[in-house]
């Protein structure tokens, strides 16, 4: 006999589940900056409410407070890594402790949106809420742009700061989220809807000039097109094409294609950011390959490269631009060391790992249930392959983005176990989602 578990898809929501949203939506649009100083501490209130009412009610209707995963258990040791180089081994335990604050607020929400979003029904929602918010950085970013050096930089969001490239990938991985949402749909309006949102986000993209996001974007249409077959890839290859073409020479800056070729030219680069960060890289991984274990301590590895190029800037400066490598994995592993480094790789391929698994274990079908997954999961698959590829070159080990992302993933991965297990997703061979109290 075929025993599944069975899913409260119901049109109500948990109070942590609502708590949540409102902490999203805290942390896209500052309350601070469209409401004054008297907001500044919302998105923490939120915070902390979505965590205590989680475990109320967890304990309330005596369910596991948080699941185990492949993943889950990576970060721990990560986590515990990087609490060593804050305790432990470290050449300014302050810078340390800052970063060591940010990183365990990032793995918090990371557990906390695994477990909180439970139902099929709360992923979708969820989804509509982040692509909605991810249009709504692209209105403003389009419509009220603010121009530093050539480029375009937003106000007004905690979460995003001002930096370009930052909000560029926030649109990289909105896109495949909308164009999910568009084919799950069956409203018209709402489709004219999402359509207007995929080609907002598609404008701020552009103005962001963002060579990561390029280089993204670039990967997301190689894997969705690897997965077409036949006359459709073909055909999809041309749409895509012509489609990209004329928009890049409608809508992108002239200084946008300049920005373009200094991926294969860093030289070209006027500014020097770009032969700033290949040396940074250059060095931190010198220095990774050959340290199980980092002697710096979390966010110091500008320390390293500072004394490896021969300078002494003030202490403020040794933690961002050119003394800071613009790497997601060589940024922990310059922090940390090697062993460290390598379980933050496995924590990232544990994400795709269990989030391919859960494609492969969806019962192929044309029921609506199962496409609706189907649809989600390769978008999720599309949107962390795309976050990665342009995190690769940008320094975000510590903060939020990943881990907001990775959490959504994996609630994802756990409604299709819920659905589709215990018999046709053994715990032991699949997604590895053990509940805790």
């Amino acid at each position: 006999m075929d025993k599944r578990i069975e899913v409260d898809n119901s049109k109500y929501s948990s109070i942590s589940y609502i708590f949540l949203c409102l902490f999203t939506i805290s942390m896209y649009f500052s309350p601070k900056y469209f409401f004054g100083d008297a907001f500044d501490r919302l998105p923490l209130i939120f915070s902390i409410l979505t965590l205590i009412s989680h475990v109320v009610s967890s304990l309330i209707n005596r369910k596991p407070i948080f699941q185990w995963s492949r993943a889950a258990c990576y970060l721990v040791v990560v986590y515990l890594f990087a609490a060593i180089a804050t305790y432990g081994v470290t050449v300014d335990q302050d810078n340390s402790k800052e970063i060591f604050y940010e990183f365990s607020r990032a793995i918090i929400l990371f557990f906390l949106i695994t477990n909180i979003i439970s139902t099929r029904n709360e992923l979708k929602y969820y989804l509509v809420l982040i692509a909605s918010l991810g249009a709504g950085i692209a209105y403003r970013l389009v419509h009220y742009p603010i121009y530093m050096n050539k480029r375009v930089y937003f106000e007004g969001s905690t979460l995003f700061g001002i930096d370009p490239n930052i909000v560029c990938i926030m649109f990289v991985y909105s896109i495949p989220i909308i164009i999910a949402l568009m084919l799950l749909t069956k409203s018209k309006l709402l489709r004219v809807i999402l359509l207007y949102f995929l080609f907002e986000c598609l404008l701020g993209f552009s103005m962001t000039q963002s060579r990561g996001g390029f280089l993204a974007v670039l990967c997301i249409s190689c894997m969705w097109l690897k997965d077409l077959k036949g006359k459709n890839r073909l055909l999809a290859a041309v749409v895509l094409l012509i489609f990209s073409t004329l928009f890049l020479y409608r809508y992108a800056p002239p200084s946008y294609f300049y920005r373009m070729r200094e991926i294969v030219s860093p030289m070209d680069d006027s500014t020097g950011s770009a032969q700033a960060r290949s040396t940074a890289m250059i060095i931190t991984l010198k220095y990774v390959i050959t340290h199980p274990f980092s002697e710096f301590g979390l966010g110091n590895h500008g320390y390293l490269i500072a004394d490896k190029l021969g300078h002494s800037p003030p202490r403020e400066e040794l933690f961002r631009g050119s003394f800071l490598v613009h790497n997601l994995f060589l940024h922990y592993g310059a922090d940390t060391g090697f062993v460290p480094m390598v379980f933050y790789i496995l924590f990232t391929y544990s994400l795709f790992a269990s989030i391919t698994r859960s494609r492969q274990h969806l019962v192929i079908g044309n029921n609506l249930e199962n496409r609706e997954l189907k649809i989600i999961i390769i978008a999720l698959k599309l949107s962390l392959f795309g976050f990665l590829v342009g995190a690769f070159f940008l320094a975000w080990a510590y903060y939020l983005y990943l881990f907001f992302l990775g959490g959504v993933c994996m609630a994802a991965c756990k409604i299709v176990q819920q659905e589709h297990g215990p018999k046709s997703m053994p715990l032991a061979t699949s997604l590895d989602f053990e509940p805790t109290r």
